[in-house]
């Protein structure tokens, strides 16, 4: 039986399983803006009226431009020590790897088509379908957009706009590209922020520029294309502890890197060491839009902060609590039914953690049980209905059998 599809493992250093970046690894700083050449036409920056757009990478003024690796090492002497050179791949066997790595990072909605490097890492490109631009539920193609997040779920994505705050330009993007449309009177009703809600204000203001700062972007293309920006793992890292320098109040930033789905039982344990998972394959996508950016969001917010800090908590005993139980069964045997009850015990812990570290604004209640709390919005939700129907054959997603069986457990 298939695990939820957000779940990894991967063994790694520990270095690497920390999620901590040594603060004597560079950043990208805005001194080496002096040493970016022009790389790809194709990835010029212009709004949608083929205007030129200053949107940047941390520390570099244009997304159409990339280091000069040459004029960083003129040497030419190898960045990653002295390799024997007939062992490097090849330039053919580089371009097909980069290929298969940025063909694996596609999604449903968002198509990955390149990739930048950065000081640390890469940063994504990602172009996304027409068909879903600005669906909204009255949109005829809502029926589309809910069947592609039904038979992708939990793994979904989220279409543009939902990411509006990541681009710095929205008002004029969204007003040039209903005028390309003809649609000048129709911009209103796409997705207009709010700014009556704080969150947006927030969003749309410090959290959103912060947040280009760590690498995450949306912009328009001179195709007229939107495009959506990600950072991987060393490189938000890296610009997260960067960013403490000048912040001192935020909280370490824990990112473990996976290779794709894990069990439920792993990735009921990652969450007691890292903040957020970020696979590295096809789930990309869906871990920096669904979890990535929420965990950010609540820990670059003043106000949300000390929430997630203490809603993480509470929510870490109580689901310690069940998993400690569940171990010291599985050491003594249990029959056959028991076991088949510890493995949904463990989908329904496994499915609350998920629903959680979607949120952008947890807090904490110290008055009722939080994991009930999460449990119930799974079970409310049709989507996670529908799902485990097809996990566990059919069998309904039931909110009274899950907490007794948790109650139960726990005498």
């Amino acid at each position: 039986m298939n695990s939820l599809p957000i779940r990894r493992e991967k063994e790694v250093s520990p270095s690497e399983g920390t999620g901590e970046i040594s603060t004597e690894k560079k950043t990208d700083q805005p001194e080496i803006a002096k040493k970016i050449r022009s790389s790809v036409s194709a990835l010029k920056v212009r709004d949608i009226a083929g205007n030129p757009s200053e949107i940047g990478l941390p520390g570099v003024e244009n997304l159409s431009k990339m280091v000069n690796k040459e004029e960083m090492n003129p040497d030419n002497t190898s960045l990653a020590g002295n390799d024997d050179i007939s062992s490097k791949p090849s330039p053919a066997e580089r371009i097909s790897s980069k290929e298969k790595e940025i063909a694996e990072k596609s999604g449903e909605i968002w198509d990955c088509f390149d990739s930048i490097d950065s000081v640390q890492g890469k940063y994504y490109l990602f172009r996304h379908k027409d068909e879903f631009n600005f669906v909204l539920p009255t949109n005829r193609q809502n029926d589309k957009l809910n069947q592609n997040l039904i038979e992708t779920f939990p793994a979904i994505e989220r279409p543009l706009h939902y990411l509006l705050y990541l681009n710095p330009n929205y008002h004029r993007d969204i007003k040039n590209y209903f005028e390309k449309k003809g649609e000048v009177d129709s911009q209103e009703a796409h997705n207009v922020p709010d700014f009556d809600s704080p969150l947006t204000k927030e969003l749309f203001g410090t959290i959103g520029k912060t947040l280009n700062r760590l690498g995450y972007e949306v912009f328009v293309n001179e195709s007229g294309d939107w495009i959506l920006k990600l950072p991987d793992r060393d490189t938000l890292l890296a610009n997260w502890e960067s960013l403490r320098k000048e912040k001192p109040a935020l909280p370490s930033l824990k990112i473990k890197d996976s290779p794709g789905i894990a069990s439920d039982k792993e990735f009921i344990d990652d969450f007691f060491n890292y903040d957020v998972i970020l696979s590295n394959g096809k789930e990309f996508l869906h871990d920096h839009i669904l979890h990535l950016l929420p965990t950010l969001i609540a820990k670059l917010s003043d106000e949300r902060r000390k929430g997630y800090i203490e809603a993480k908590e509470q929510f870490k005993n109580e689901i310690k609590k069940v998993r400690d139980k569940i171990t010291k069964i599985e050491r003594n045997n249990p029959s056959e039914k028991k076991k088949k009850t510890l493995v949904k015990i463990e989908a329904w812990l496994s499915a609350a953690i998920d629903n959680w570290t979607a949120s952008r604004n947890p807090k904490a209640d110290f008055n009722s049980s939080y994991l009930d709390m999460q449990l119930l919005d799974v079970w409310s939700d049709p989507v996670w209905q529908n799902y485990w129907k097809k996990r566990f054959s059919d069998e309904v997603l039931d909110f009274t059998s899950i907490t007794i069986n948790i109650q139960d457990l726990l005498k």
